[in-house]
């Protein structure tokens, strides 16, 4: 193809100049002997500089930019078909939004929901859990899904993953399973318990960070100021 033409032709144009280079005699003009050998080297080295300019320009060219979108805790998202993985995921119609988060110890947050610390292993146990809480709402669409388990938080040097067994606590119907389909022209309500996904934790108070609704073909990120 065209960039695999592109690609190599520097190397194919880098061989033919070596040739001449190593071939080149020094000649004598007026008294004057001329190194062909320096002219050459001068010449070969613009050429490669200019080939690679053009390399270079061609990749900026072809990169596909994806635009972003912010909003803001309790702006309603309309997904319009954007989504995290696959376009199959099909969310036209689908829109959500953060109502709340709040940063919770992993003790306060089970026992909210009736549970002790040893609902989980102890060496699995996180150390604080970011309770957001999200409304989706879905106006016509019968086909298409919402891949939760996709929703990291990013921060300025850290990401937080949704956790699906602190999740069946929250939403015990979804089974622990981190992708859902709401009926049509329905709406749901649920909190959705986050991890650090590095064992450890950072101090997240005052932290600003931003929870990804969708990747492709628009990226459109929730942010929130804790």
């Amino acid at each position: 193809g065209s960039e695999m033409c592109i690609r190599d032709r520097p190397f194919a144009v880098g061989n033919i100049l070596l040739e001449l280079l190593l071939r080149a005699p020094c000649v004598q003009w007026k008294g004057i002997v001329i190194n062909m050998k320096k002219i050459l080297t001068t010449v070969a080295a613009l050429l490669l500089i200019s080939i690679l300019g053009v390399r270079i320009w061609y990749i900026n060219s072809s990169v596909i930019t994806i635009p972003v979108e912010t909003y803001k805790v309790g702006e309603w998202v309309e997904l319009d078909g954007a989504f995290q993985d696959v376009s199959y995921e099909n969310t036209d119609g689908y829109s959500l939004r953060v109502k709340s988060a709040a940063i919770k110890s992993y003790s306060d947050f089970v026992r909210e929901y009736g549970e002790s610390e040893d609902y989980m292993e102890e060496d699995i146990r996180p150390e604080l859990v970011l309770d957001v809480e999200f409304e989706f709402s879905n106006k016509g669409n019968t086909e298409g899904q919402i891949e939760l388990f996709q929703y990291f938080v990013e921060g300025r040097y850290f990401t937080m993953v949704p956790n699906s067994s602190l999740w069946f606590l929250t939403v015990p119907k979804g089974e622990g399973q981190m992708g859902f389909v709401l009926d049509q022209d329905t709406s749901f309500e649920f909190h959705v318990p986050y991890i650090f996904r590095q064992m450890g934790s950072v101090e997240l108070t005052g932290e600003k960070i931003h929870i990804i609704a969708s990747r492709a073909p628009v990226k459109k990120m929730i942010e929130i100021q804790l």
